[in-house]
C-alpha cells in the first residue's frame, strides 16, 4: 500500500489581468474625465505654472499610482484563491461600470441617480463574472485605457509656457 503524500499547494503565478483591470478602469471611470476638465480649461495649466514635469508626475499619480493599491489587493487575492481574485474583479469593473454611466447619463445624486448606480454596478460585475467574451472586453478596454495619462499630458503640452507640442 502507498502512503498518500500531502497535496502541496498550487502557486498561481500574479495575474496581470488583476493588475490592468483596476487600473485601466480606474483611468477610465475617474482619472480621464479630471484630464478632460483641466484641458477643458487651459488657463488651469498657466494660472498653476504648470511644467512639463509636474504635467506628467500628475497624470502618473493621478491615472496610475492611485489605483495600484486595488490592484495590489486583487493580484494577492488572485494568488490567494483564483475564485477569490475573480469576484474582486468582477466588484471593481460593476463600480466602473456605475462611474462611467453615470458620467455618460449626467445623473445627480437623487434616488433616480443611486438606483441607476447601483444597477449598472450590478449589470457590470455580474457580466463580467459570467461572460467569458465580457471579461475579455474588459481586459482590452482596460489595456487599451493605459495610453490615456501620455495621451493627457502630450495634449497639455499647447498651454505649458516653454514646452514644445
Amino acid at each position: 500500500m502507498v502512503a498518500s503524500t500531502p497535496r502541496q499547494a498550487r502557486e498561481r503565478p500574479l495575474s496581470i489581468t488583476a493588475v490592468v483591470v483596476p487600473v485601466g478602469l480606474w483611468i477610465l471611470a475617474i482619472a480621464q474625465p479630471v484630464f478632460e476638465v483641466m484641458l477643458e480649461h487651459p488657463p488651469f495649466l498657466t494660472v498653476h505654472r504648470m511644467t512639463v514635469g509636474k504635467l506628467a508626475w500628475f497624470a502618473t499619480v493621478a491615472g496610475v499610482l492611485l489605483p495600484i493599491p486595488v490592484a495590489l489587493v486583487a493580484a494577492a487575492a488572485a494568488a490567494w484563491r483564483k475564485r477569490a481574485g475573480e469576484w474582486l474583479l468582477a466588484a471593481v469593473t460593476g463600480l466602473a461600470t456605475a462611474a462611467i454611466f453615470l458620467q455618460l447619463v449626467s445623473i445627480d445624486s437623487s434616488l433616480a441617480g443611486v438606483l441607476l448606480a447601483v444597477s449598472s454596478a450590478t449589470v457590470g460585475a455580474v457580466a463580467y463574472g459570467l461572460w467569458p467574451k465580457i471579461r475579455r472586453l474588459t481586459v482590452a478596454l482596460a489595456a487599451a485605457a493605459l495610453v490615456l495619462p501620455p495621451l493627457f499630458v502630450v495634449r497639455g503640452l499647447p498651454w505649458i509656457p516653454g514646452a514644445e507640442a
